[in-house]
């Protein structure tokens, strides 16, 4: 969520900072920020100083989040390190150390690609794929963008996050995380087959200078980029691969707590929870909500059994309010016990004739306890 300056507010920066903190995906810190967005003609490549990032575009890892942590669609480009099993084992954390490990190979034209492993719980599954271009085209960065599951048993999975690190220019690692639709998926062992439509491989050519660009230092702008016909590094190459393996499905536990809290009009409702190893994923409802508001979001914390669990994404109805999903960083084998979710803010802009006027922030606390069984 883009946060913007409250006039007359002098806690703005604070409230930013407990954002961030609230919602940060973890990218560990030997990463480098660098935005590239890829999600439309509409998105532009800001200007960066030749200082800014000397790294060559083969050693510059991409992240694609596609989970909204109150964000749009982004790539983050940063330094490589360690190489591929180091990318897998960092990024894909639990649900990577349990994963089956399947090492199945598909070749198309020249380009290498390798299902690792997969691993699948009630609420997610961890999909690792390697992309080798074995002729070495000459290509700056190689990998993989786009790649659909299906179930022997029916179940929907939509992607939802992923990431990709390059080794070198002609070998990158990527992980793709899905939701069971609507969820929680239903255990035990099927097959399931993975479909990679296309590697999207990216030319040695940088964006070309504009003169005079609005705001930005020197009065320079990159070109915009897109699919409209100007400067856009990144092709897709068709593959059409497709890997079937059987998989056992892990559990998890779920509730309908309903458990519900109120403060200044506003109401909260703990309608479902799904706890499974990999996450934990919380259904909230909210009333009382202004009605010129939107955008709006909560800041969560969430406790259960001493231990305390960070929020990586809030996605669902957030621009009217009624209903959002949580998601947290990691998850639990045994969600037994008490659980404590509390919403310390709702957050929120207020518009006036269709404009941005300022921002809405709800205090609460709102506290939603309950027992798991």
């Amino acid at each position: 969520m883009k946060m913007h300056d409250v006039p007359g507010t002098a806690n703005t920066e604070a409230l930013e900072s407990r954002l961030t903190d609230a919602y940060a995906v973890d990218i560990p810190a030997h990463l480098a920020a660098r935005l590239e967005h890829r999600v439309s003609a509409a998105i532009q490549l800001r200007q960066q100083s030749s200082s800014a990032d000397p790294r060559p575009a083969n050693q510059r890892r991409r992240r694609l989040a596609l989970i909204p942590v109150l964000l749009a669609v982004v790539m983050v480009t940063a330094a490589a390190a360690g190489g591929v099993l180091h990318f897998y084992d960092e990024a894909g954390g639990l649900a990577w150390q349990r994963a089956e490990h399947l090492g199945l190979i598909k070749t198309v034209d020249g380009y290498r690609l390798t299902l690792e492993r997969v691993y699948a719980d009630a609420n997610r599954m961890l999909v690792g794929v390697t992309v080798v271009d074995e002729q070495n085209r000459g290509w700056s960065q190689v990998g993989v963008d786009q790649a659909t599951v299906s179930d022997s048993f029916g179940g929907q999975w939509e992607v939802g996050m992923g990431m990709s690190s390059p080794e070198d220019a002609s070998v990158a690692a990527n992980l793709f995380w899905f939701e069971p639709m609507p969820g929680p998926a239903t255990p035990g062992r099927r097959v399931f087959t993975v479909s990679i439509p296309a590697v999207s491989v990216r030319d040695q050519t940088t964006p070309p200078v504009t003169e005079g660009g609005p705001g930005l230092e020197g009065g320079t702008s990159l070109a915009p980029v897109g699919a409209d016909g100007t400067w856009w590094p990144w092709h897709e190459v068709k593959v059409d691969a497709s890997f079937s393996f059987e998989l056992t499905v892990g559990g998890g536990s779920q509730a309908t707590p309903h458990a519900v809290a109120e403060s200044n009009g506003v109401t909260f409702t703990l309608d479902r929870i799904v706890a499974s190893a990999s996450t934990v994923k919380l259904d909230l409802g909210v009333t009382g909500l202004p009605a010129n508001g939107t955008g709006w979001a909560p800041i969560v914390s969430i406790r259960h059994a001493g231990q305390d669990f960070g929020v990586t994404g809030v996605t669902g109805s957030i621009a009217a309010g009624p209903a959002v999903t949580v998601w947290t960083s990691h998850g639990v084998d045994n969600a037994s016990g008490d659980w404590i979710v509390t919403v310390t803010e709702e957050v929120g802009d207020q518009m006036v004739d269709g404009t941005l006027d300022k921002q809405i922030r709800l205090q609460g606390p709102w506290v939603l306890a309950f027992t798991m069984p």
